[in-house]
């Protein structure tokens, strides 16, 4: 299984109440979170609520002979409905694609903006500061460090940065010559002996962990200027 690292701008306020709500962080990472961020079972029961139509308005872009087996394989009536035995897991996840697919991602700067590094974020947290668990420092906070919050979301627990700490990260991240540090210490042979996720580096360039490397410096940058929270996940 893959596991990602995911990255959430937030207001204060926001941080704020997950601090003091830690279950509702995983209204932060919902494909289609609103704002405020809502708890995971407040985003289940609005979701089925909205299911049907949302999957109706999905099926209603394809062409008819689609349609109908889609309808059919799914379990649906001509309404729209769910048959009894329906499979309602893969309804409401149509469903929650739908909804994403709705949604405008917020621009940088703005509360809801995210990023993800895929499956990068070991091997740029190792280019970063040159450790593999989070070290001292922004540079080795900045990808796997940060507070945890809430429960173990599959690699360990959410993790969230107060303004302050985003704001020097953020300038960590600038720091003339850095880029240039990153390139020197990328080596693939012992990042590979090292197991930095996700592994078999000596066949491999580097040219998109630098890739992952801006869309993080832009994504602190967007944040520290706005004064906002940052919370991570990786899953």
């Amino acid at each position: 299984m893959s596991m990602i690292a995911r990255f959430v701008a937030i207001t204060p306020d926001q941080l704020a109440t997950i601090k003091d709500k830690p279950e509702m962080v995983g209204g932060v990472f919902a494909l289609d979170a609103g704002l405020p961020f809502e708890s995971p079972s407040d985003l289940g029961q609005r979701l089925r609520r909205q299911a049907p139509q949302l999957v109706a308005d999905m099926l209603e872009r394809l062409p008819p002979a689609v349609r109908g087996q889609l309808r059919q394989r799914l379990g649906l009536g001509d309404n729209g409905l769910s048959n009894p035995g329906a499979d309602n897991v893969v309804l409401l996840q149509l469903a929650q694609r739908e909804a994403a697919r709705r949604r405008a991602p917020p621009a940088p700067g703005t509360p809801g903006h995210s990023v993800s590094l895929d499956k990068a974020w070991h091997g740029l947290h190792y280019l970063l500061c040159g450790k593999l668990e989070p070290a001292p420092g922004p540079l080795g906070q900045a990808v796997f460090g940060g507070s945890e919050i809430g429960e173990d979301r599959g690699y360990r627990p959410a993790r969230y940065f107060a303004p302050s700490q985003v704001a020097e990260i953020a300038g960590a991240l600038q720091s003339p010559g850095l880029e240039r540090e990153l390139h020197g210490r990328f080596d693939g042979e012992a990042m590979t002996e090292l197991g930095i996720y996700p592994g078999v580096w000596e066949t491999d360039d580097h040219d998109w962990l630098l890739e992952a490397f801006h869309t993080l410096r832009d994504f602190y940058a967007a944040a520290s200027e706005a004064e906002q929270a940052v919370v991570t996940l990786i899953e």
